[in-house]
């Protein structure tokens, strides 16, 4: 069984708030107690322009008022948005708008509202579209941007890459596609949370006489647990999507990297594989300590992953 250690539908705080605790406390505080560890059911992400979210959470007001104040924006504010290298600390905490891509490649821009997150806008020869959705943690990890054909249909997309959670042991980006219809970049896909279980879902693990096994099809790592501290702690399985990480390659590919880590029936937090060594005075040294996988965008929000591997 493989263990998804953090769901990545998160409840939206304020983002101002989340700072100031940040600033205060040194790190974020988990969104949820890792004791919840879920199996390997898909949660299905919604590949639409307007994120989903949590059924717990309600996020249709925070929508309507960022769209409302959208709607107040003058040619003065997007003259005079702020670029991502003139912010200062101060500015996260104020509704105001900030460039933060300037595209030439797609004759595109890109702003954003700081102050909670979540409301993207991107100018395109005049016309402008609004997507609210989660793009911004309270570590406040700007997003990046990558123009590129990445559904092969001679017009670019314009790609991005999001830090949308941290938490204590927990840092999550996801991977968005403004998709562009006859060059207009009039809608937002994100690719869903089921996309990166089917990858880690070829992941097998076996735990046999203290022996512990991780791999993908033929190829294999092993490890005895049989003097170390983690004999005894039971051994439940992998615990994946508690640090996930999307980069773009030179020519536009892109690559996501998921951490490995062991659930443990005596521990709440699972153990990363690549901390488990220094922890315990070299006891376990890996080689491996991520599930590895290129992503491609074939149009109209679909996603899939190939060349999944351990490294």
């Amino acid at each position: 069984m493989i263990f998804y250690g953090v769901g990545k539908h998160r409840g939206r705080v304020s983002l101002a708030g989340l700072l100031i605790c940040g600033m205060l406390a040194g790190c974020g505080e988990r969104d949820r107690d890792m004791e919840e560890l879920v199996s390997k059911e898909p949660v299905v992400s919604a590949s639409v322009s307007e994120e989903s979210v949590s059924s717990e959470f309600d996020f249709e007001e925070l929508q309507q008022e960022l769209l409302a104040w959208y709607e107040t924006l003058t040619e003065e504010d997007f003259a005079a948005a702020k670029t991502v290298e003139e912010l200062t600390t101060d500015d996260f905490l104020i509704r105001q708008l900030v460039l933060l891509g300037d595209l030439p490649e797609a004759r595109v821009k890109i702003y954003g509202e700081l102050s909670d997150g979540c409301l993207l806008i991107l100018e395109h020869q005049g016309q402008r579209h609004a997507f609210v959705k989660d793009f911004l943690t309270p570590r406040a990890v700007l997003p990046e941007f990558c123009v590129y054909d990445y559904d092969g249909d001679r017009t670019v997309e314009v790609g991005m890459i999001c830090y949308v959670f941290s938490g204590t042991g927990v840092a999550i980006r996801d991977f968005s596609v403004f998709d562009s219809v006859e060059e207009d970049f009039d809608t937002l896909y994100t690719m869903p949370e089921e996309e990166e279980l089917r990858a880690c879902d070829q992941v097998w693990w076996s735990y046999e006489e203290h022996v512990l096994r991780i791999g993908v099809a033929d190829e294999y790592e092993e490890h005895s647990l049989k003097d170390t501290p983690f004999a005894g702690m039971g051994i439940k399985g992998l615990a994946l999507g508690n640090i996930t990480e999307f980069s773009f390659g030179e020519s536009g590919e892109v690559y996501c990297d998921v951490r490995l880590a062991l659930a443990l029936e005596e521990q709440v937090t699972p153990f990363l594989l690549e901390e488990m060594g220094t922890l315990y005075d070299g006891a376990v040294l890996w080689n491996i300590n991520n599930v590895c996988f290129q992503v491609h965008y074939d149009g109209a929000g679909v996603f899939r992953t190939d060349g999944i591997s351990l490294r």
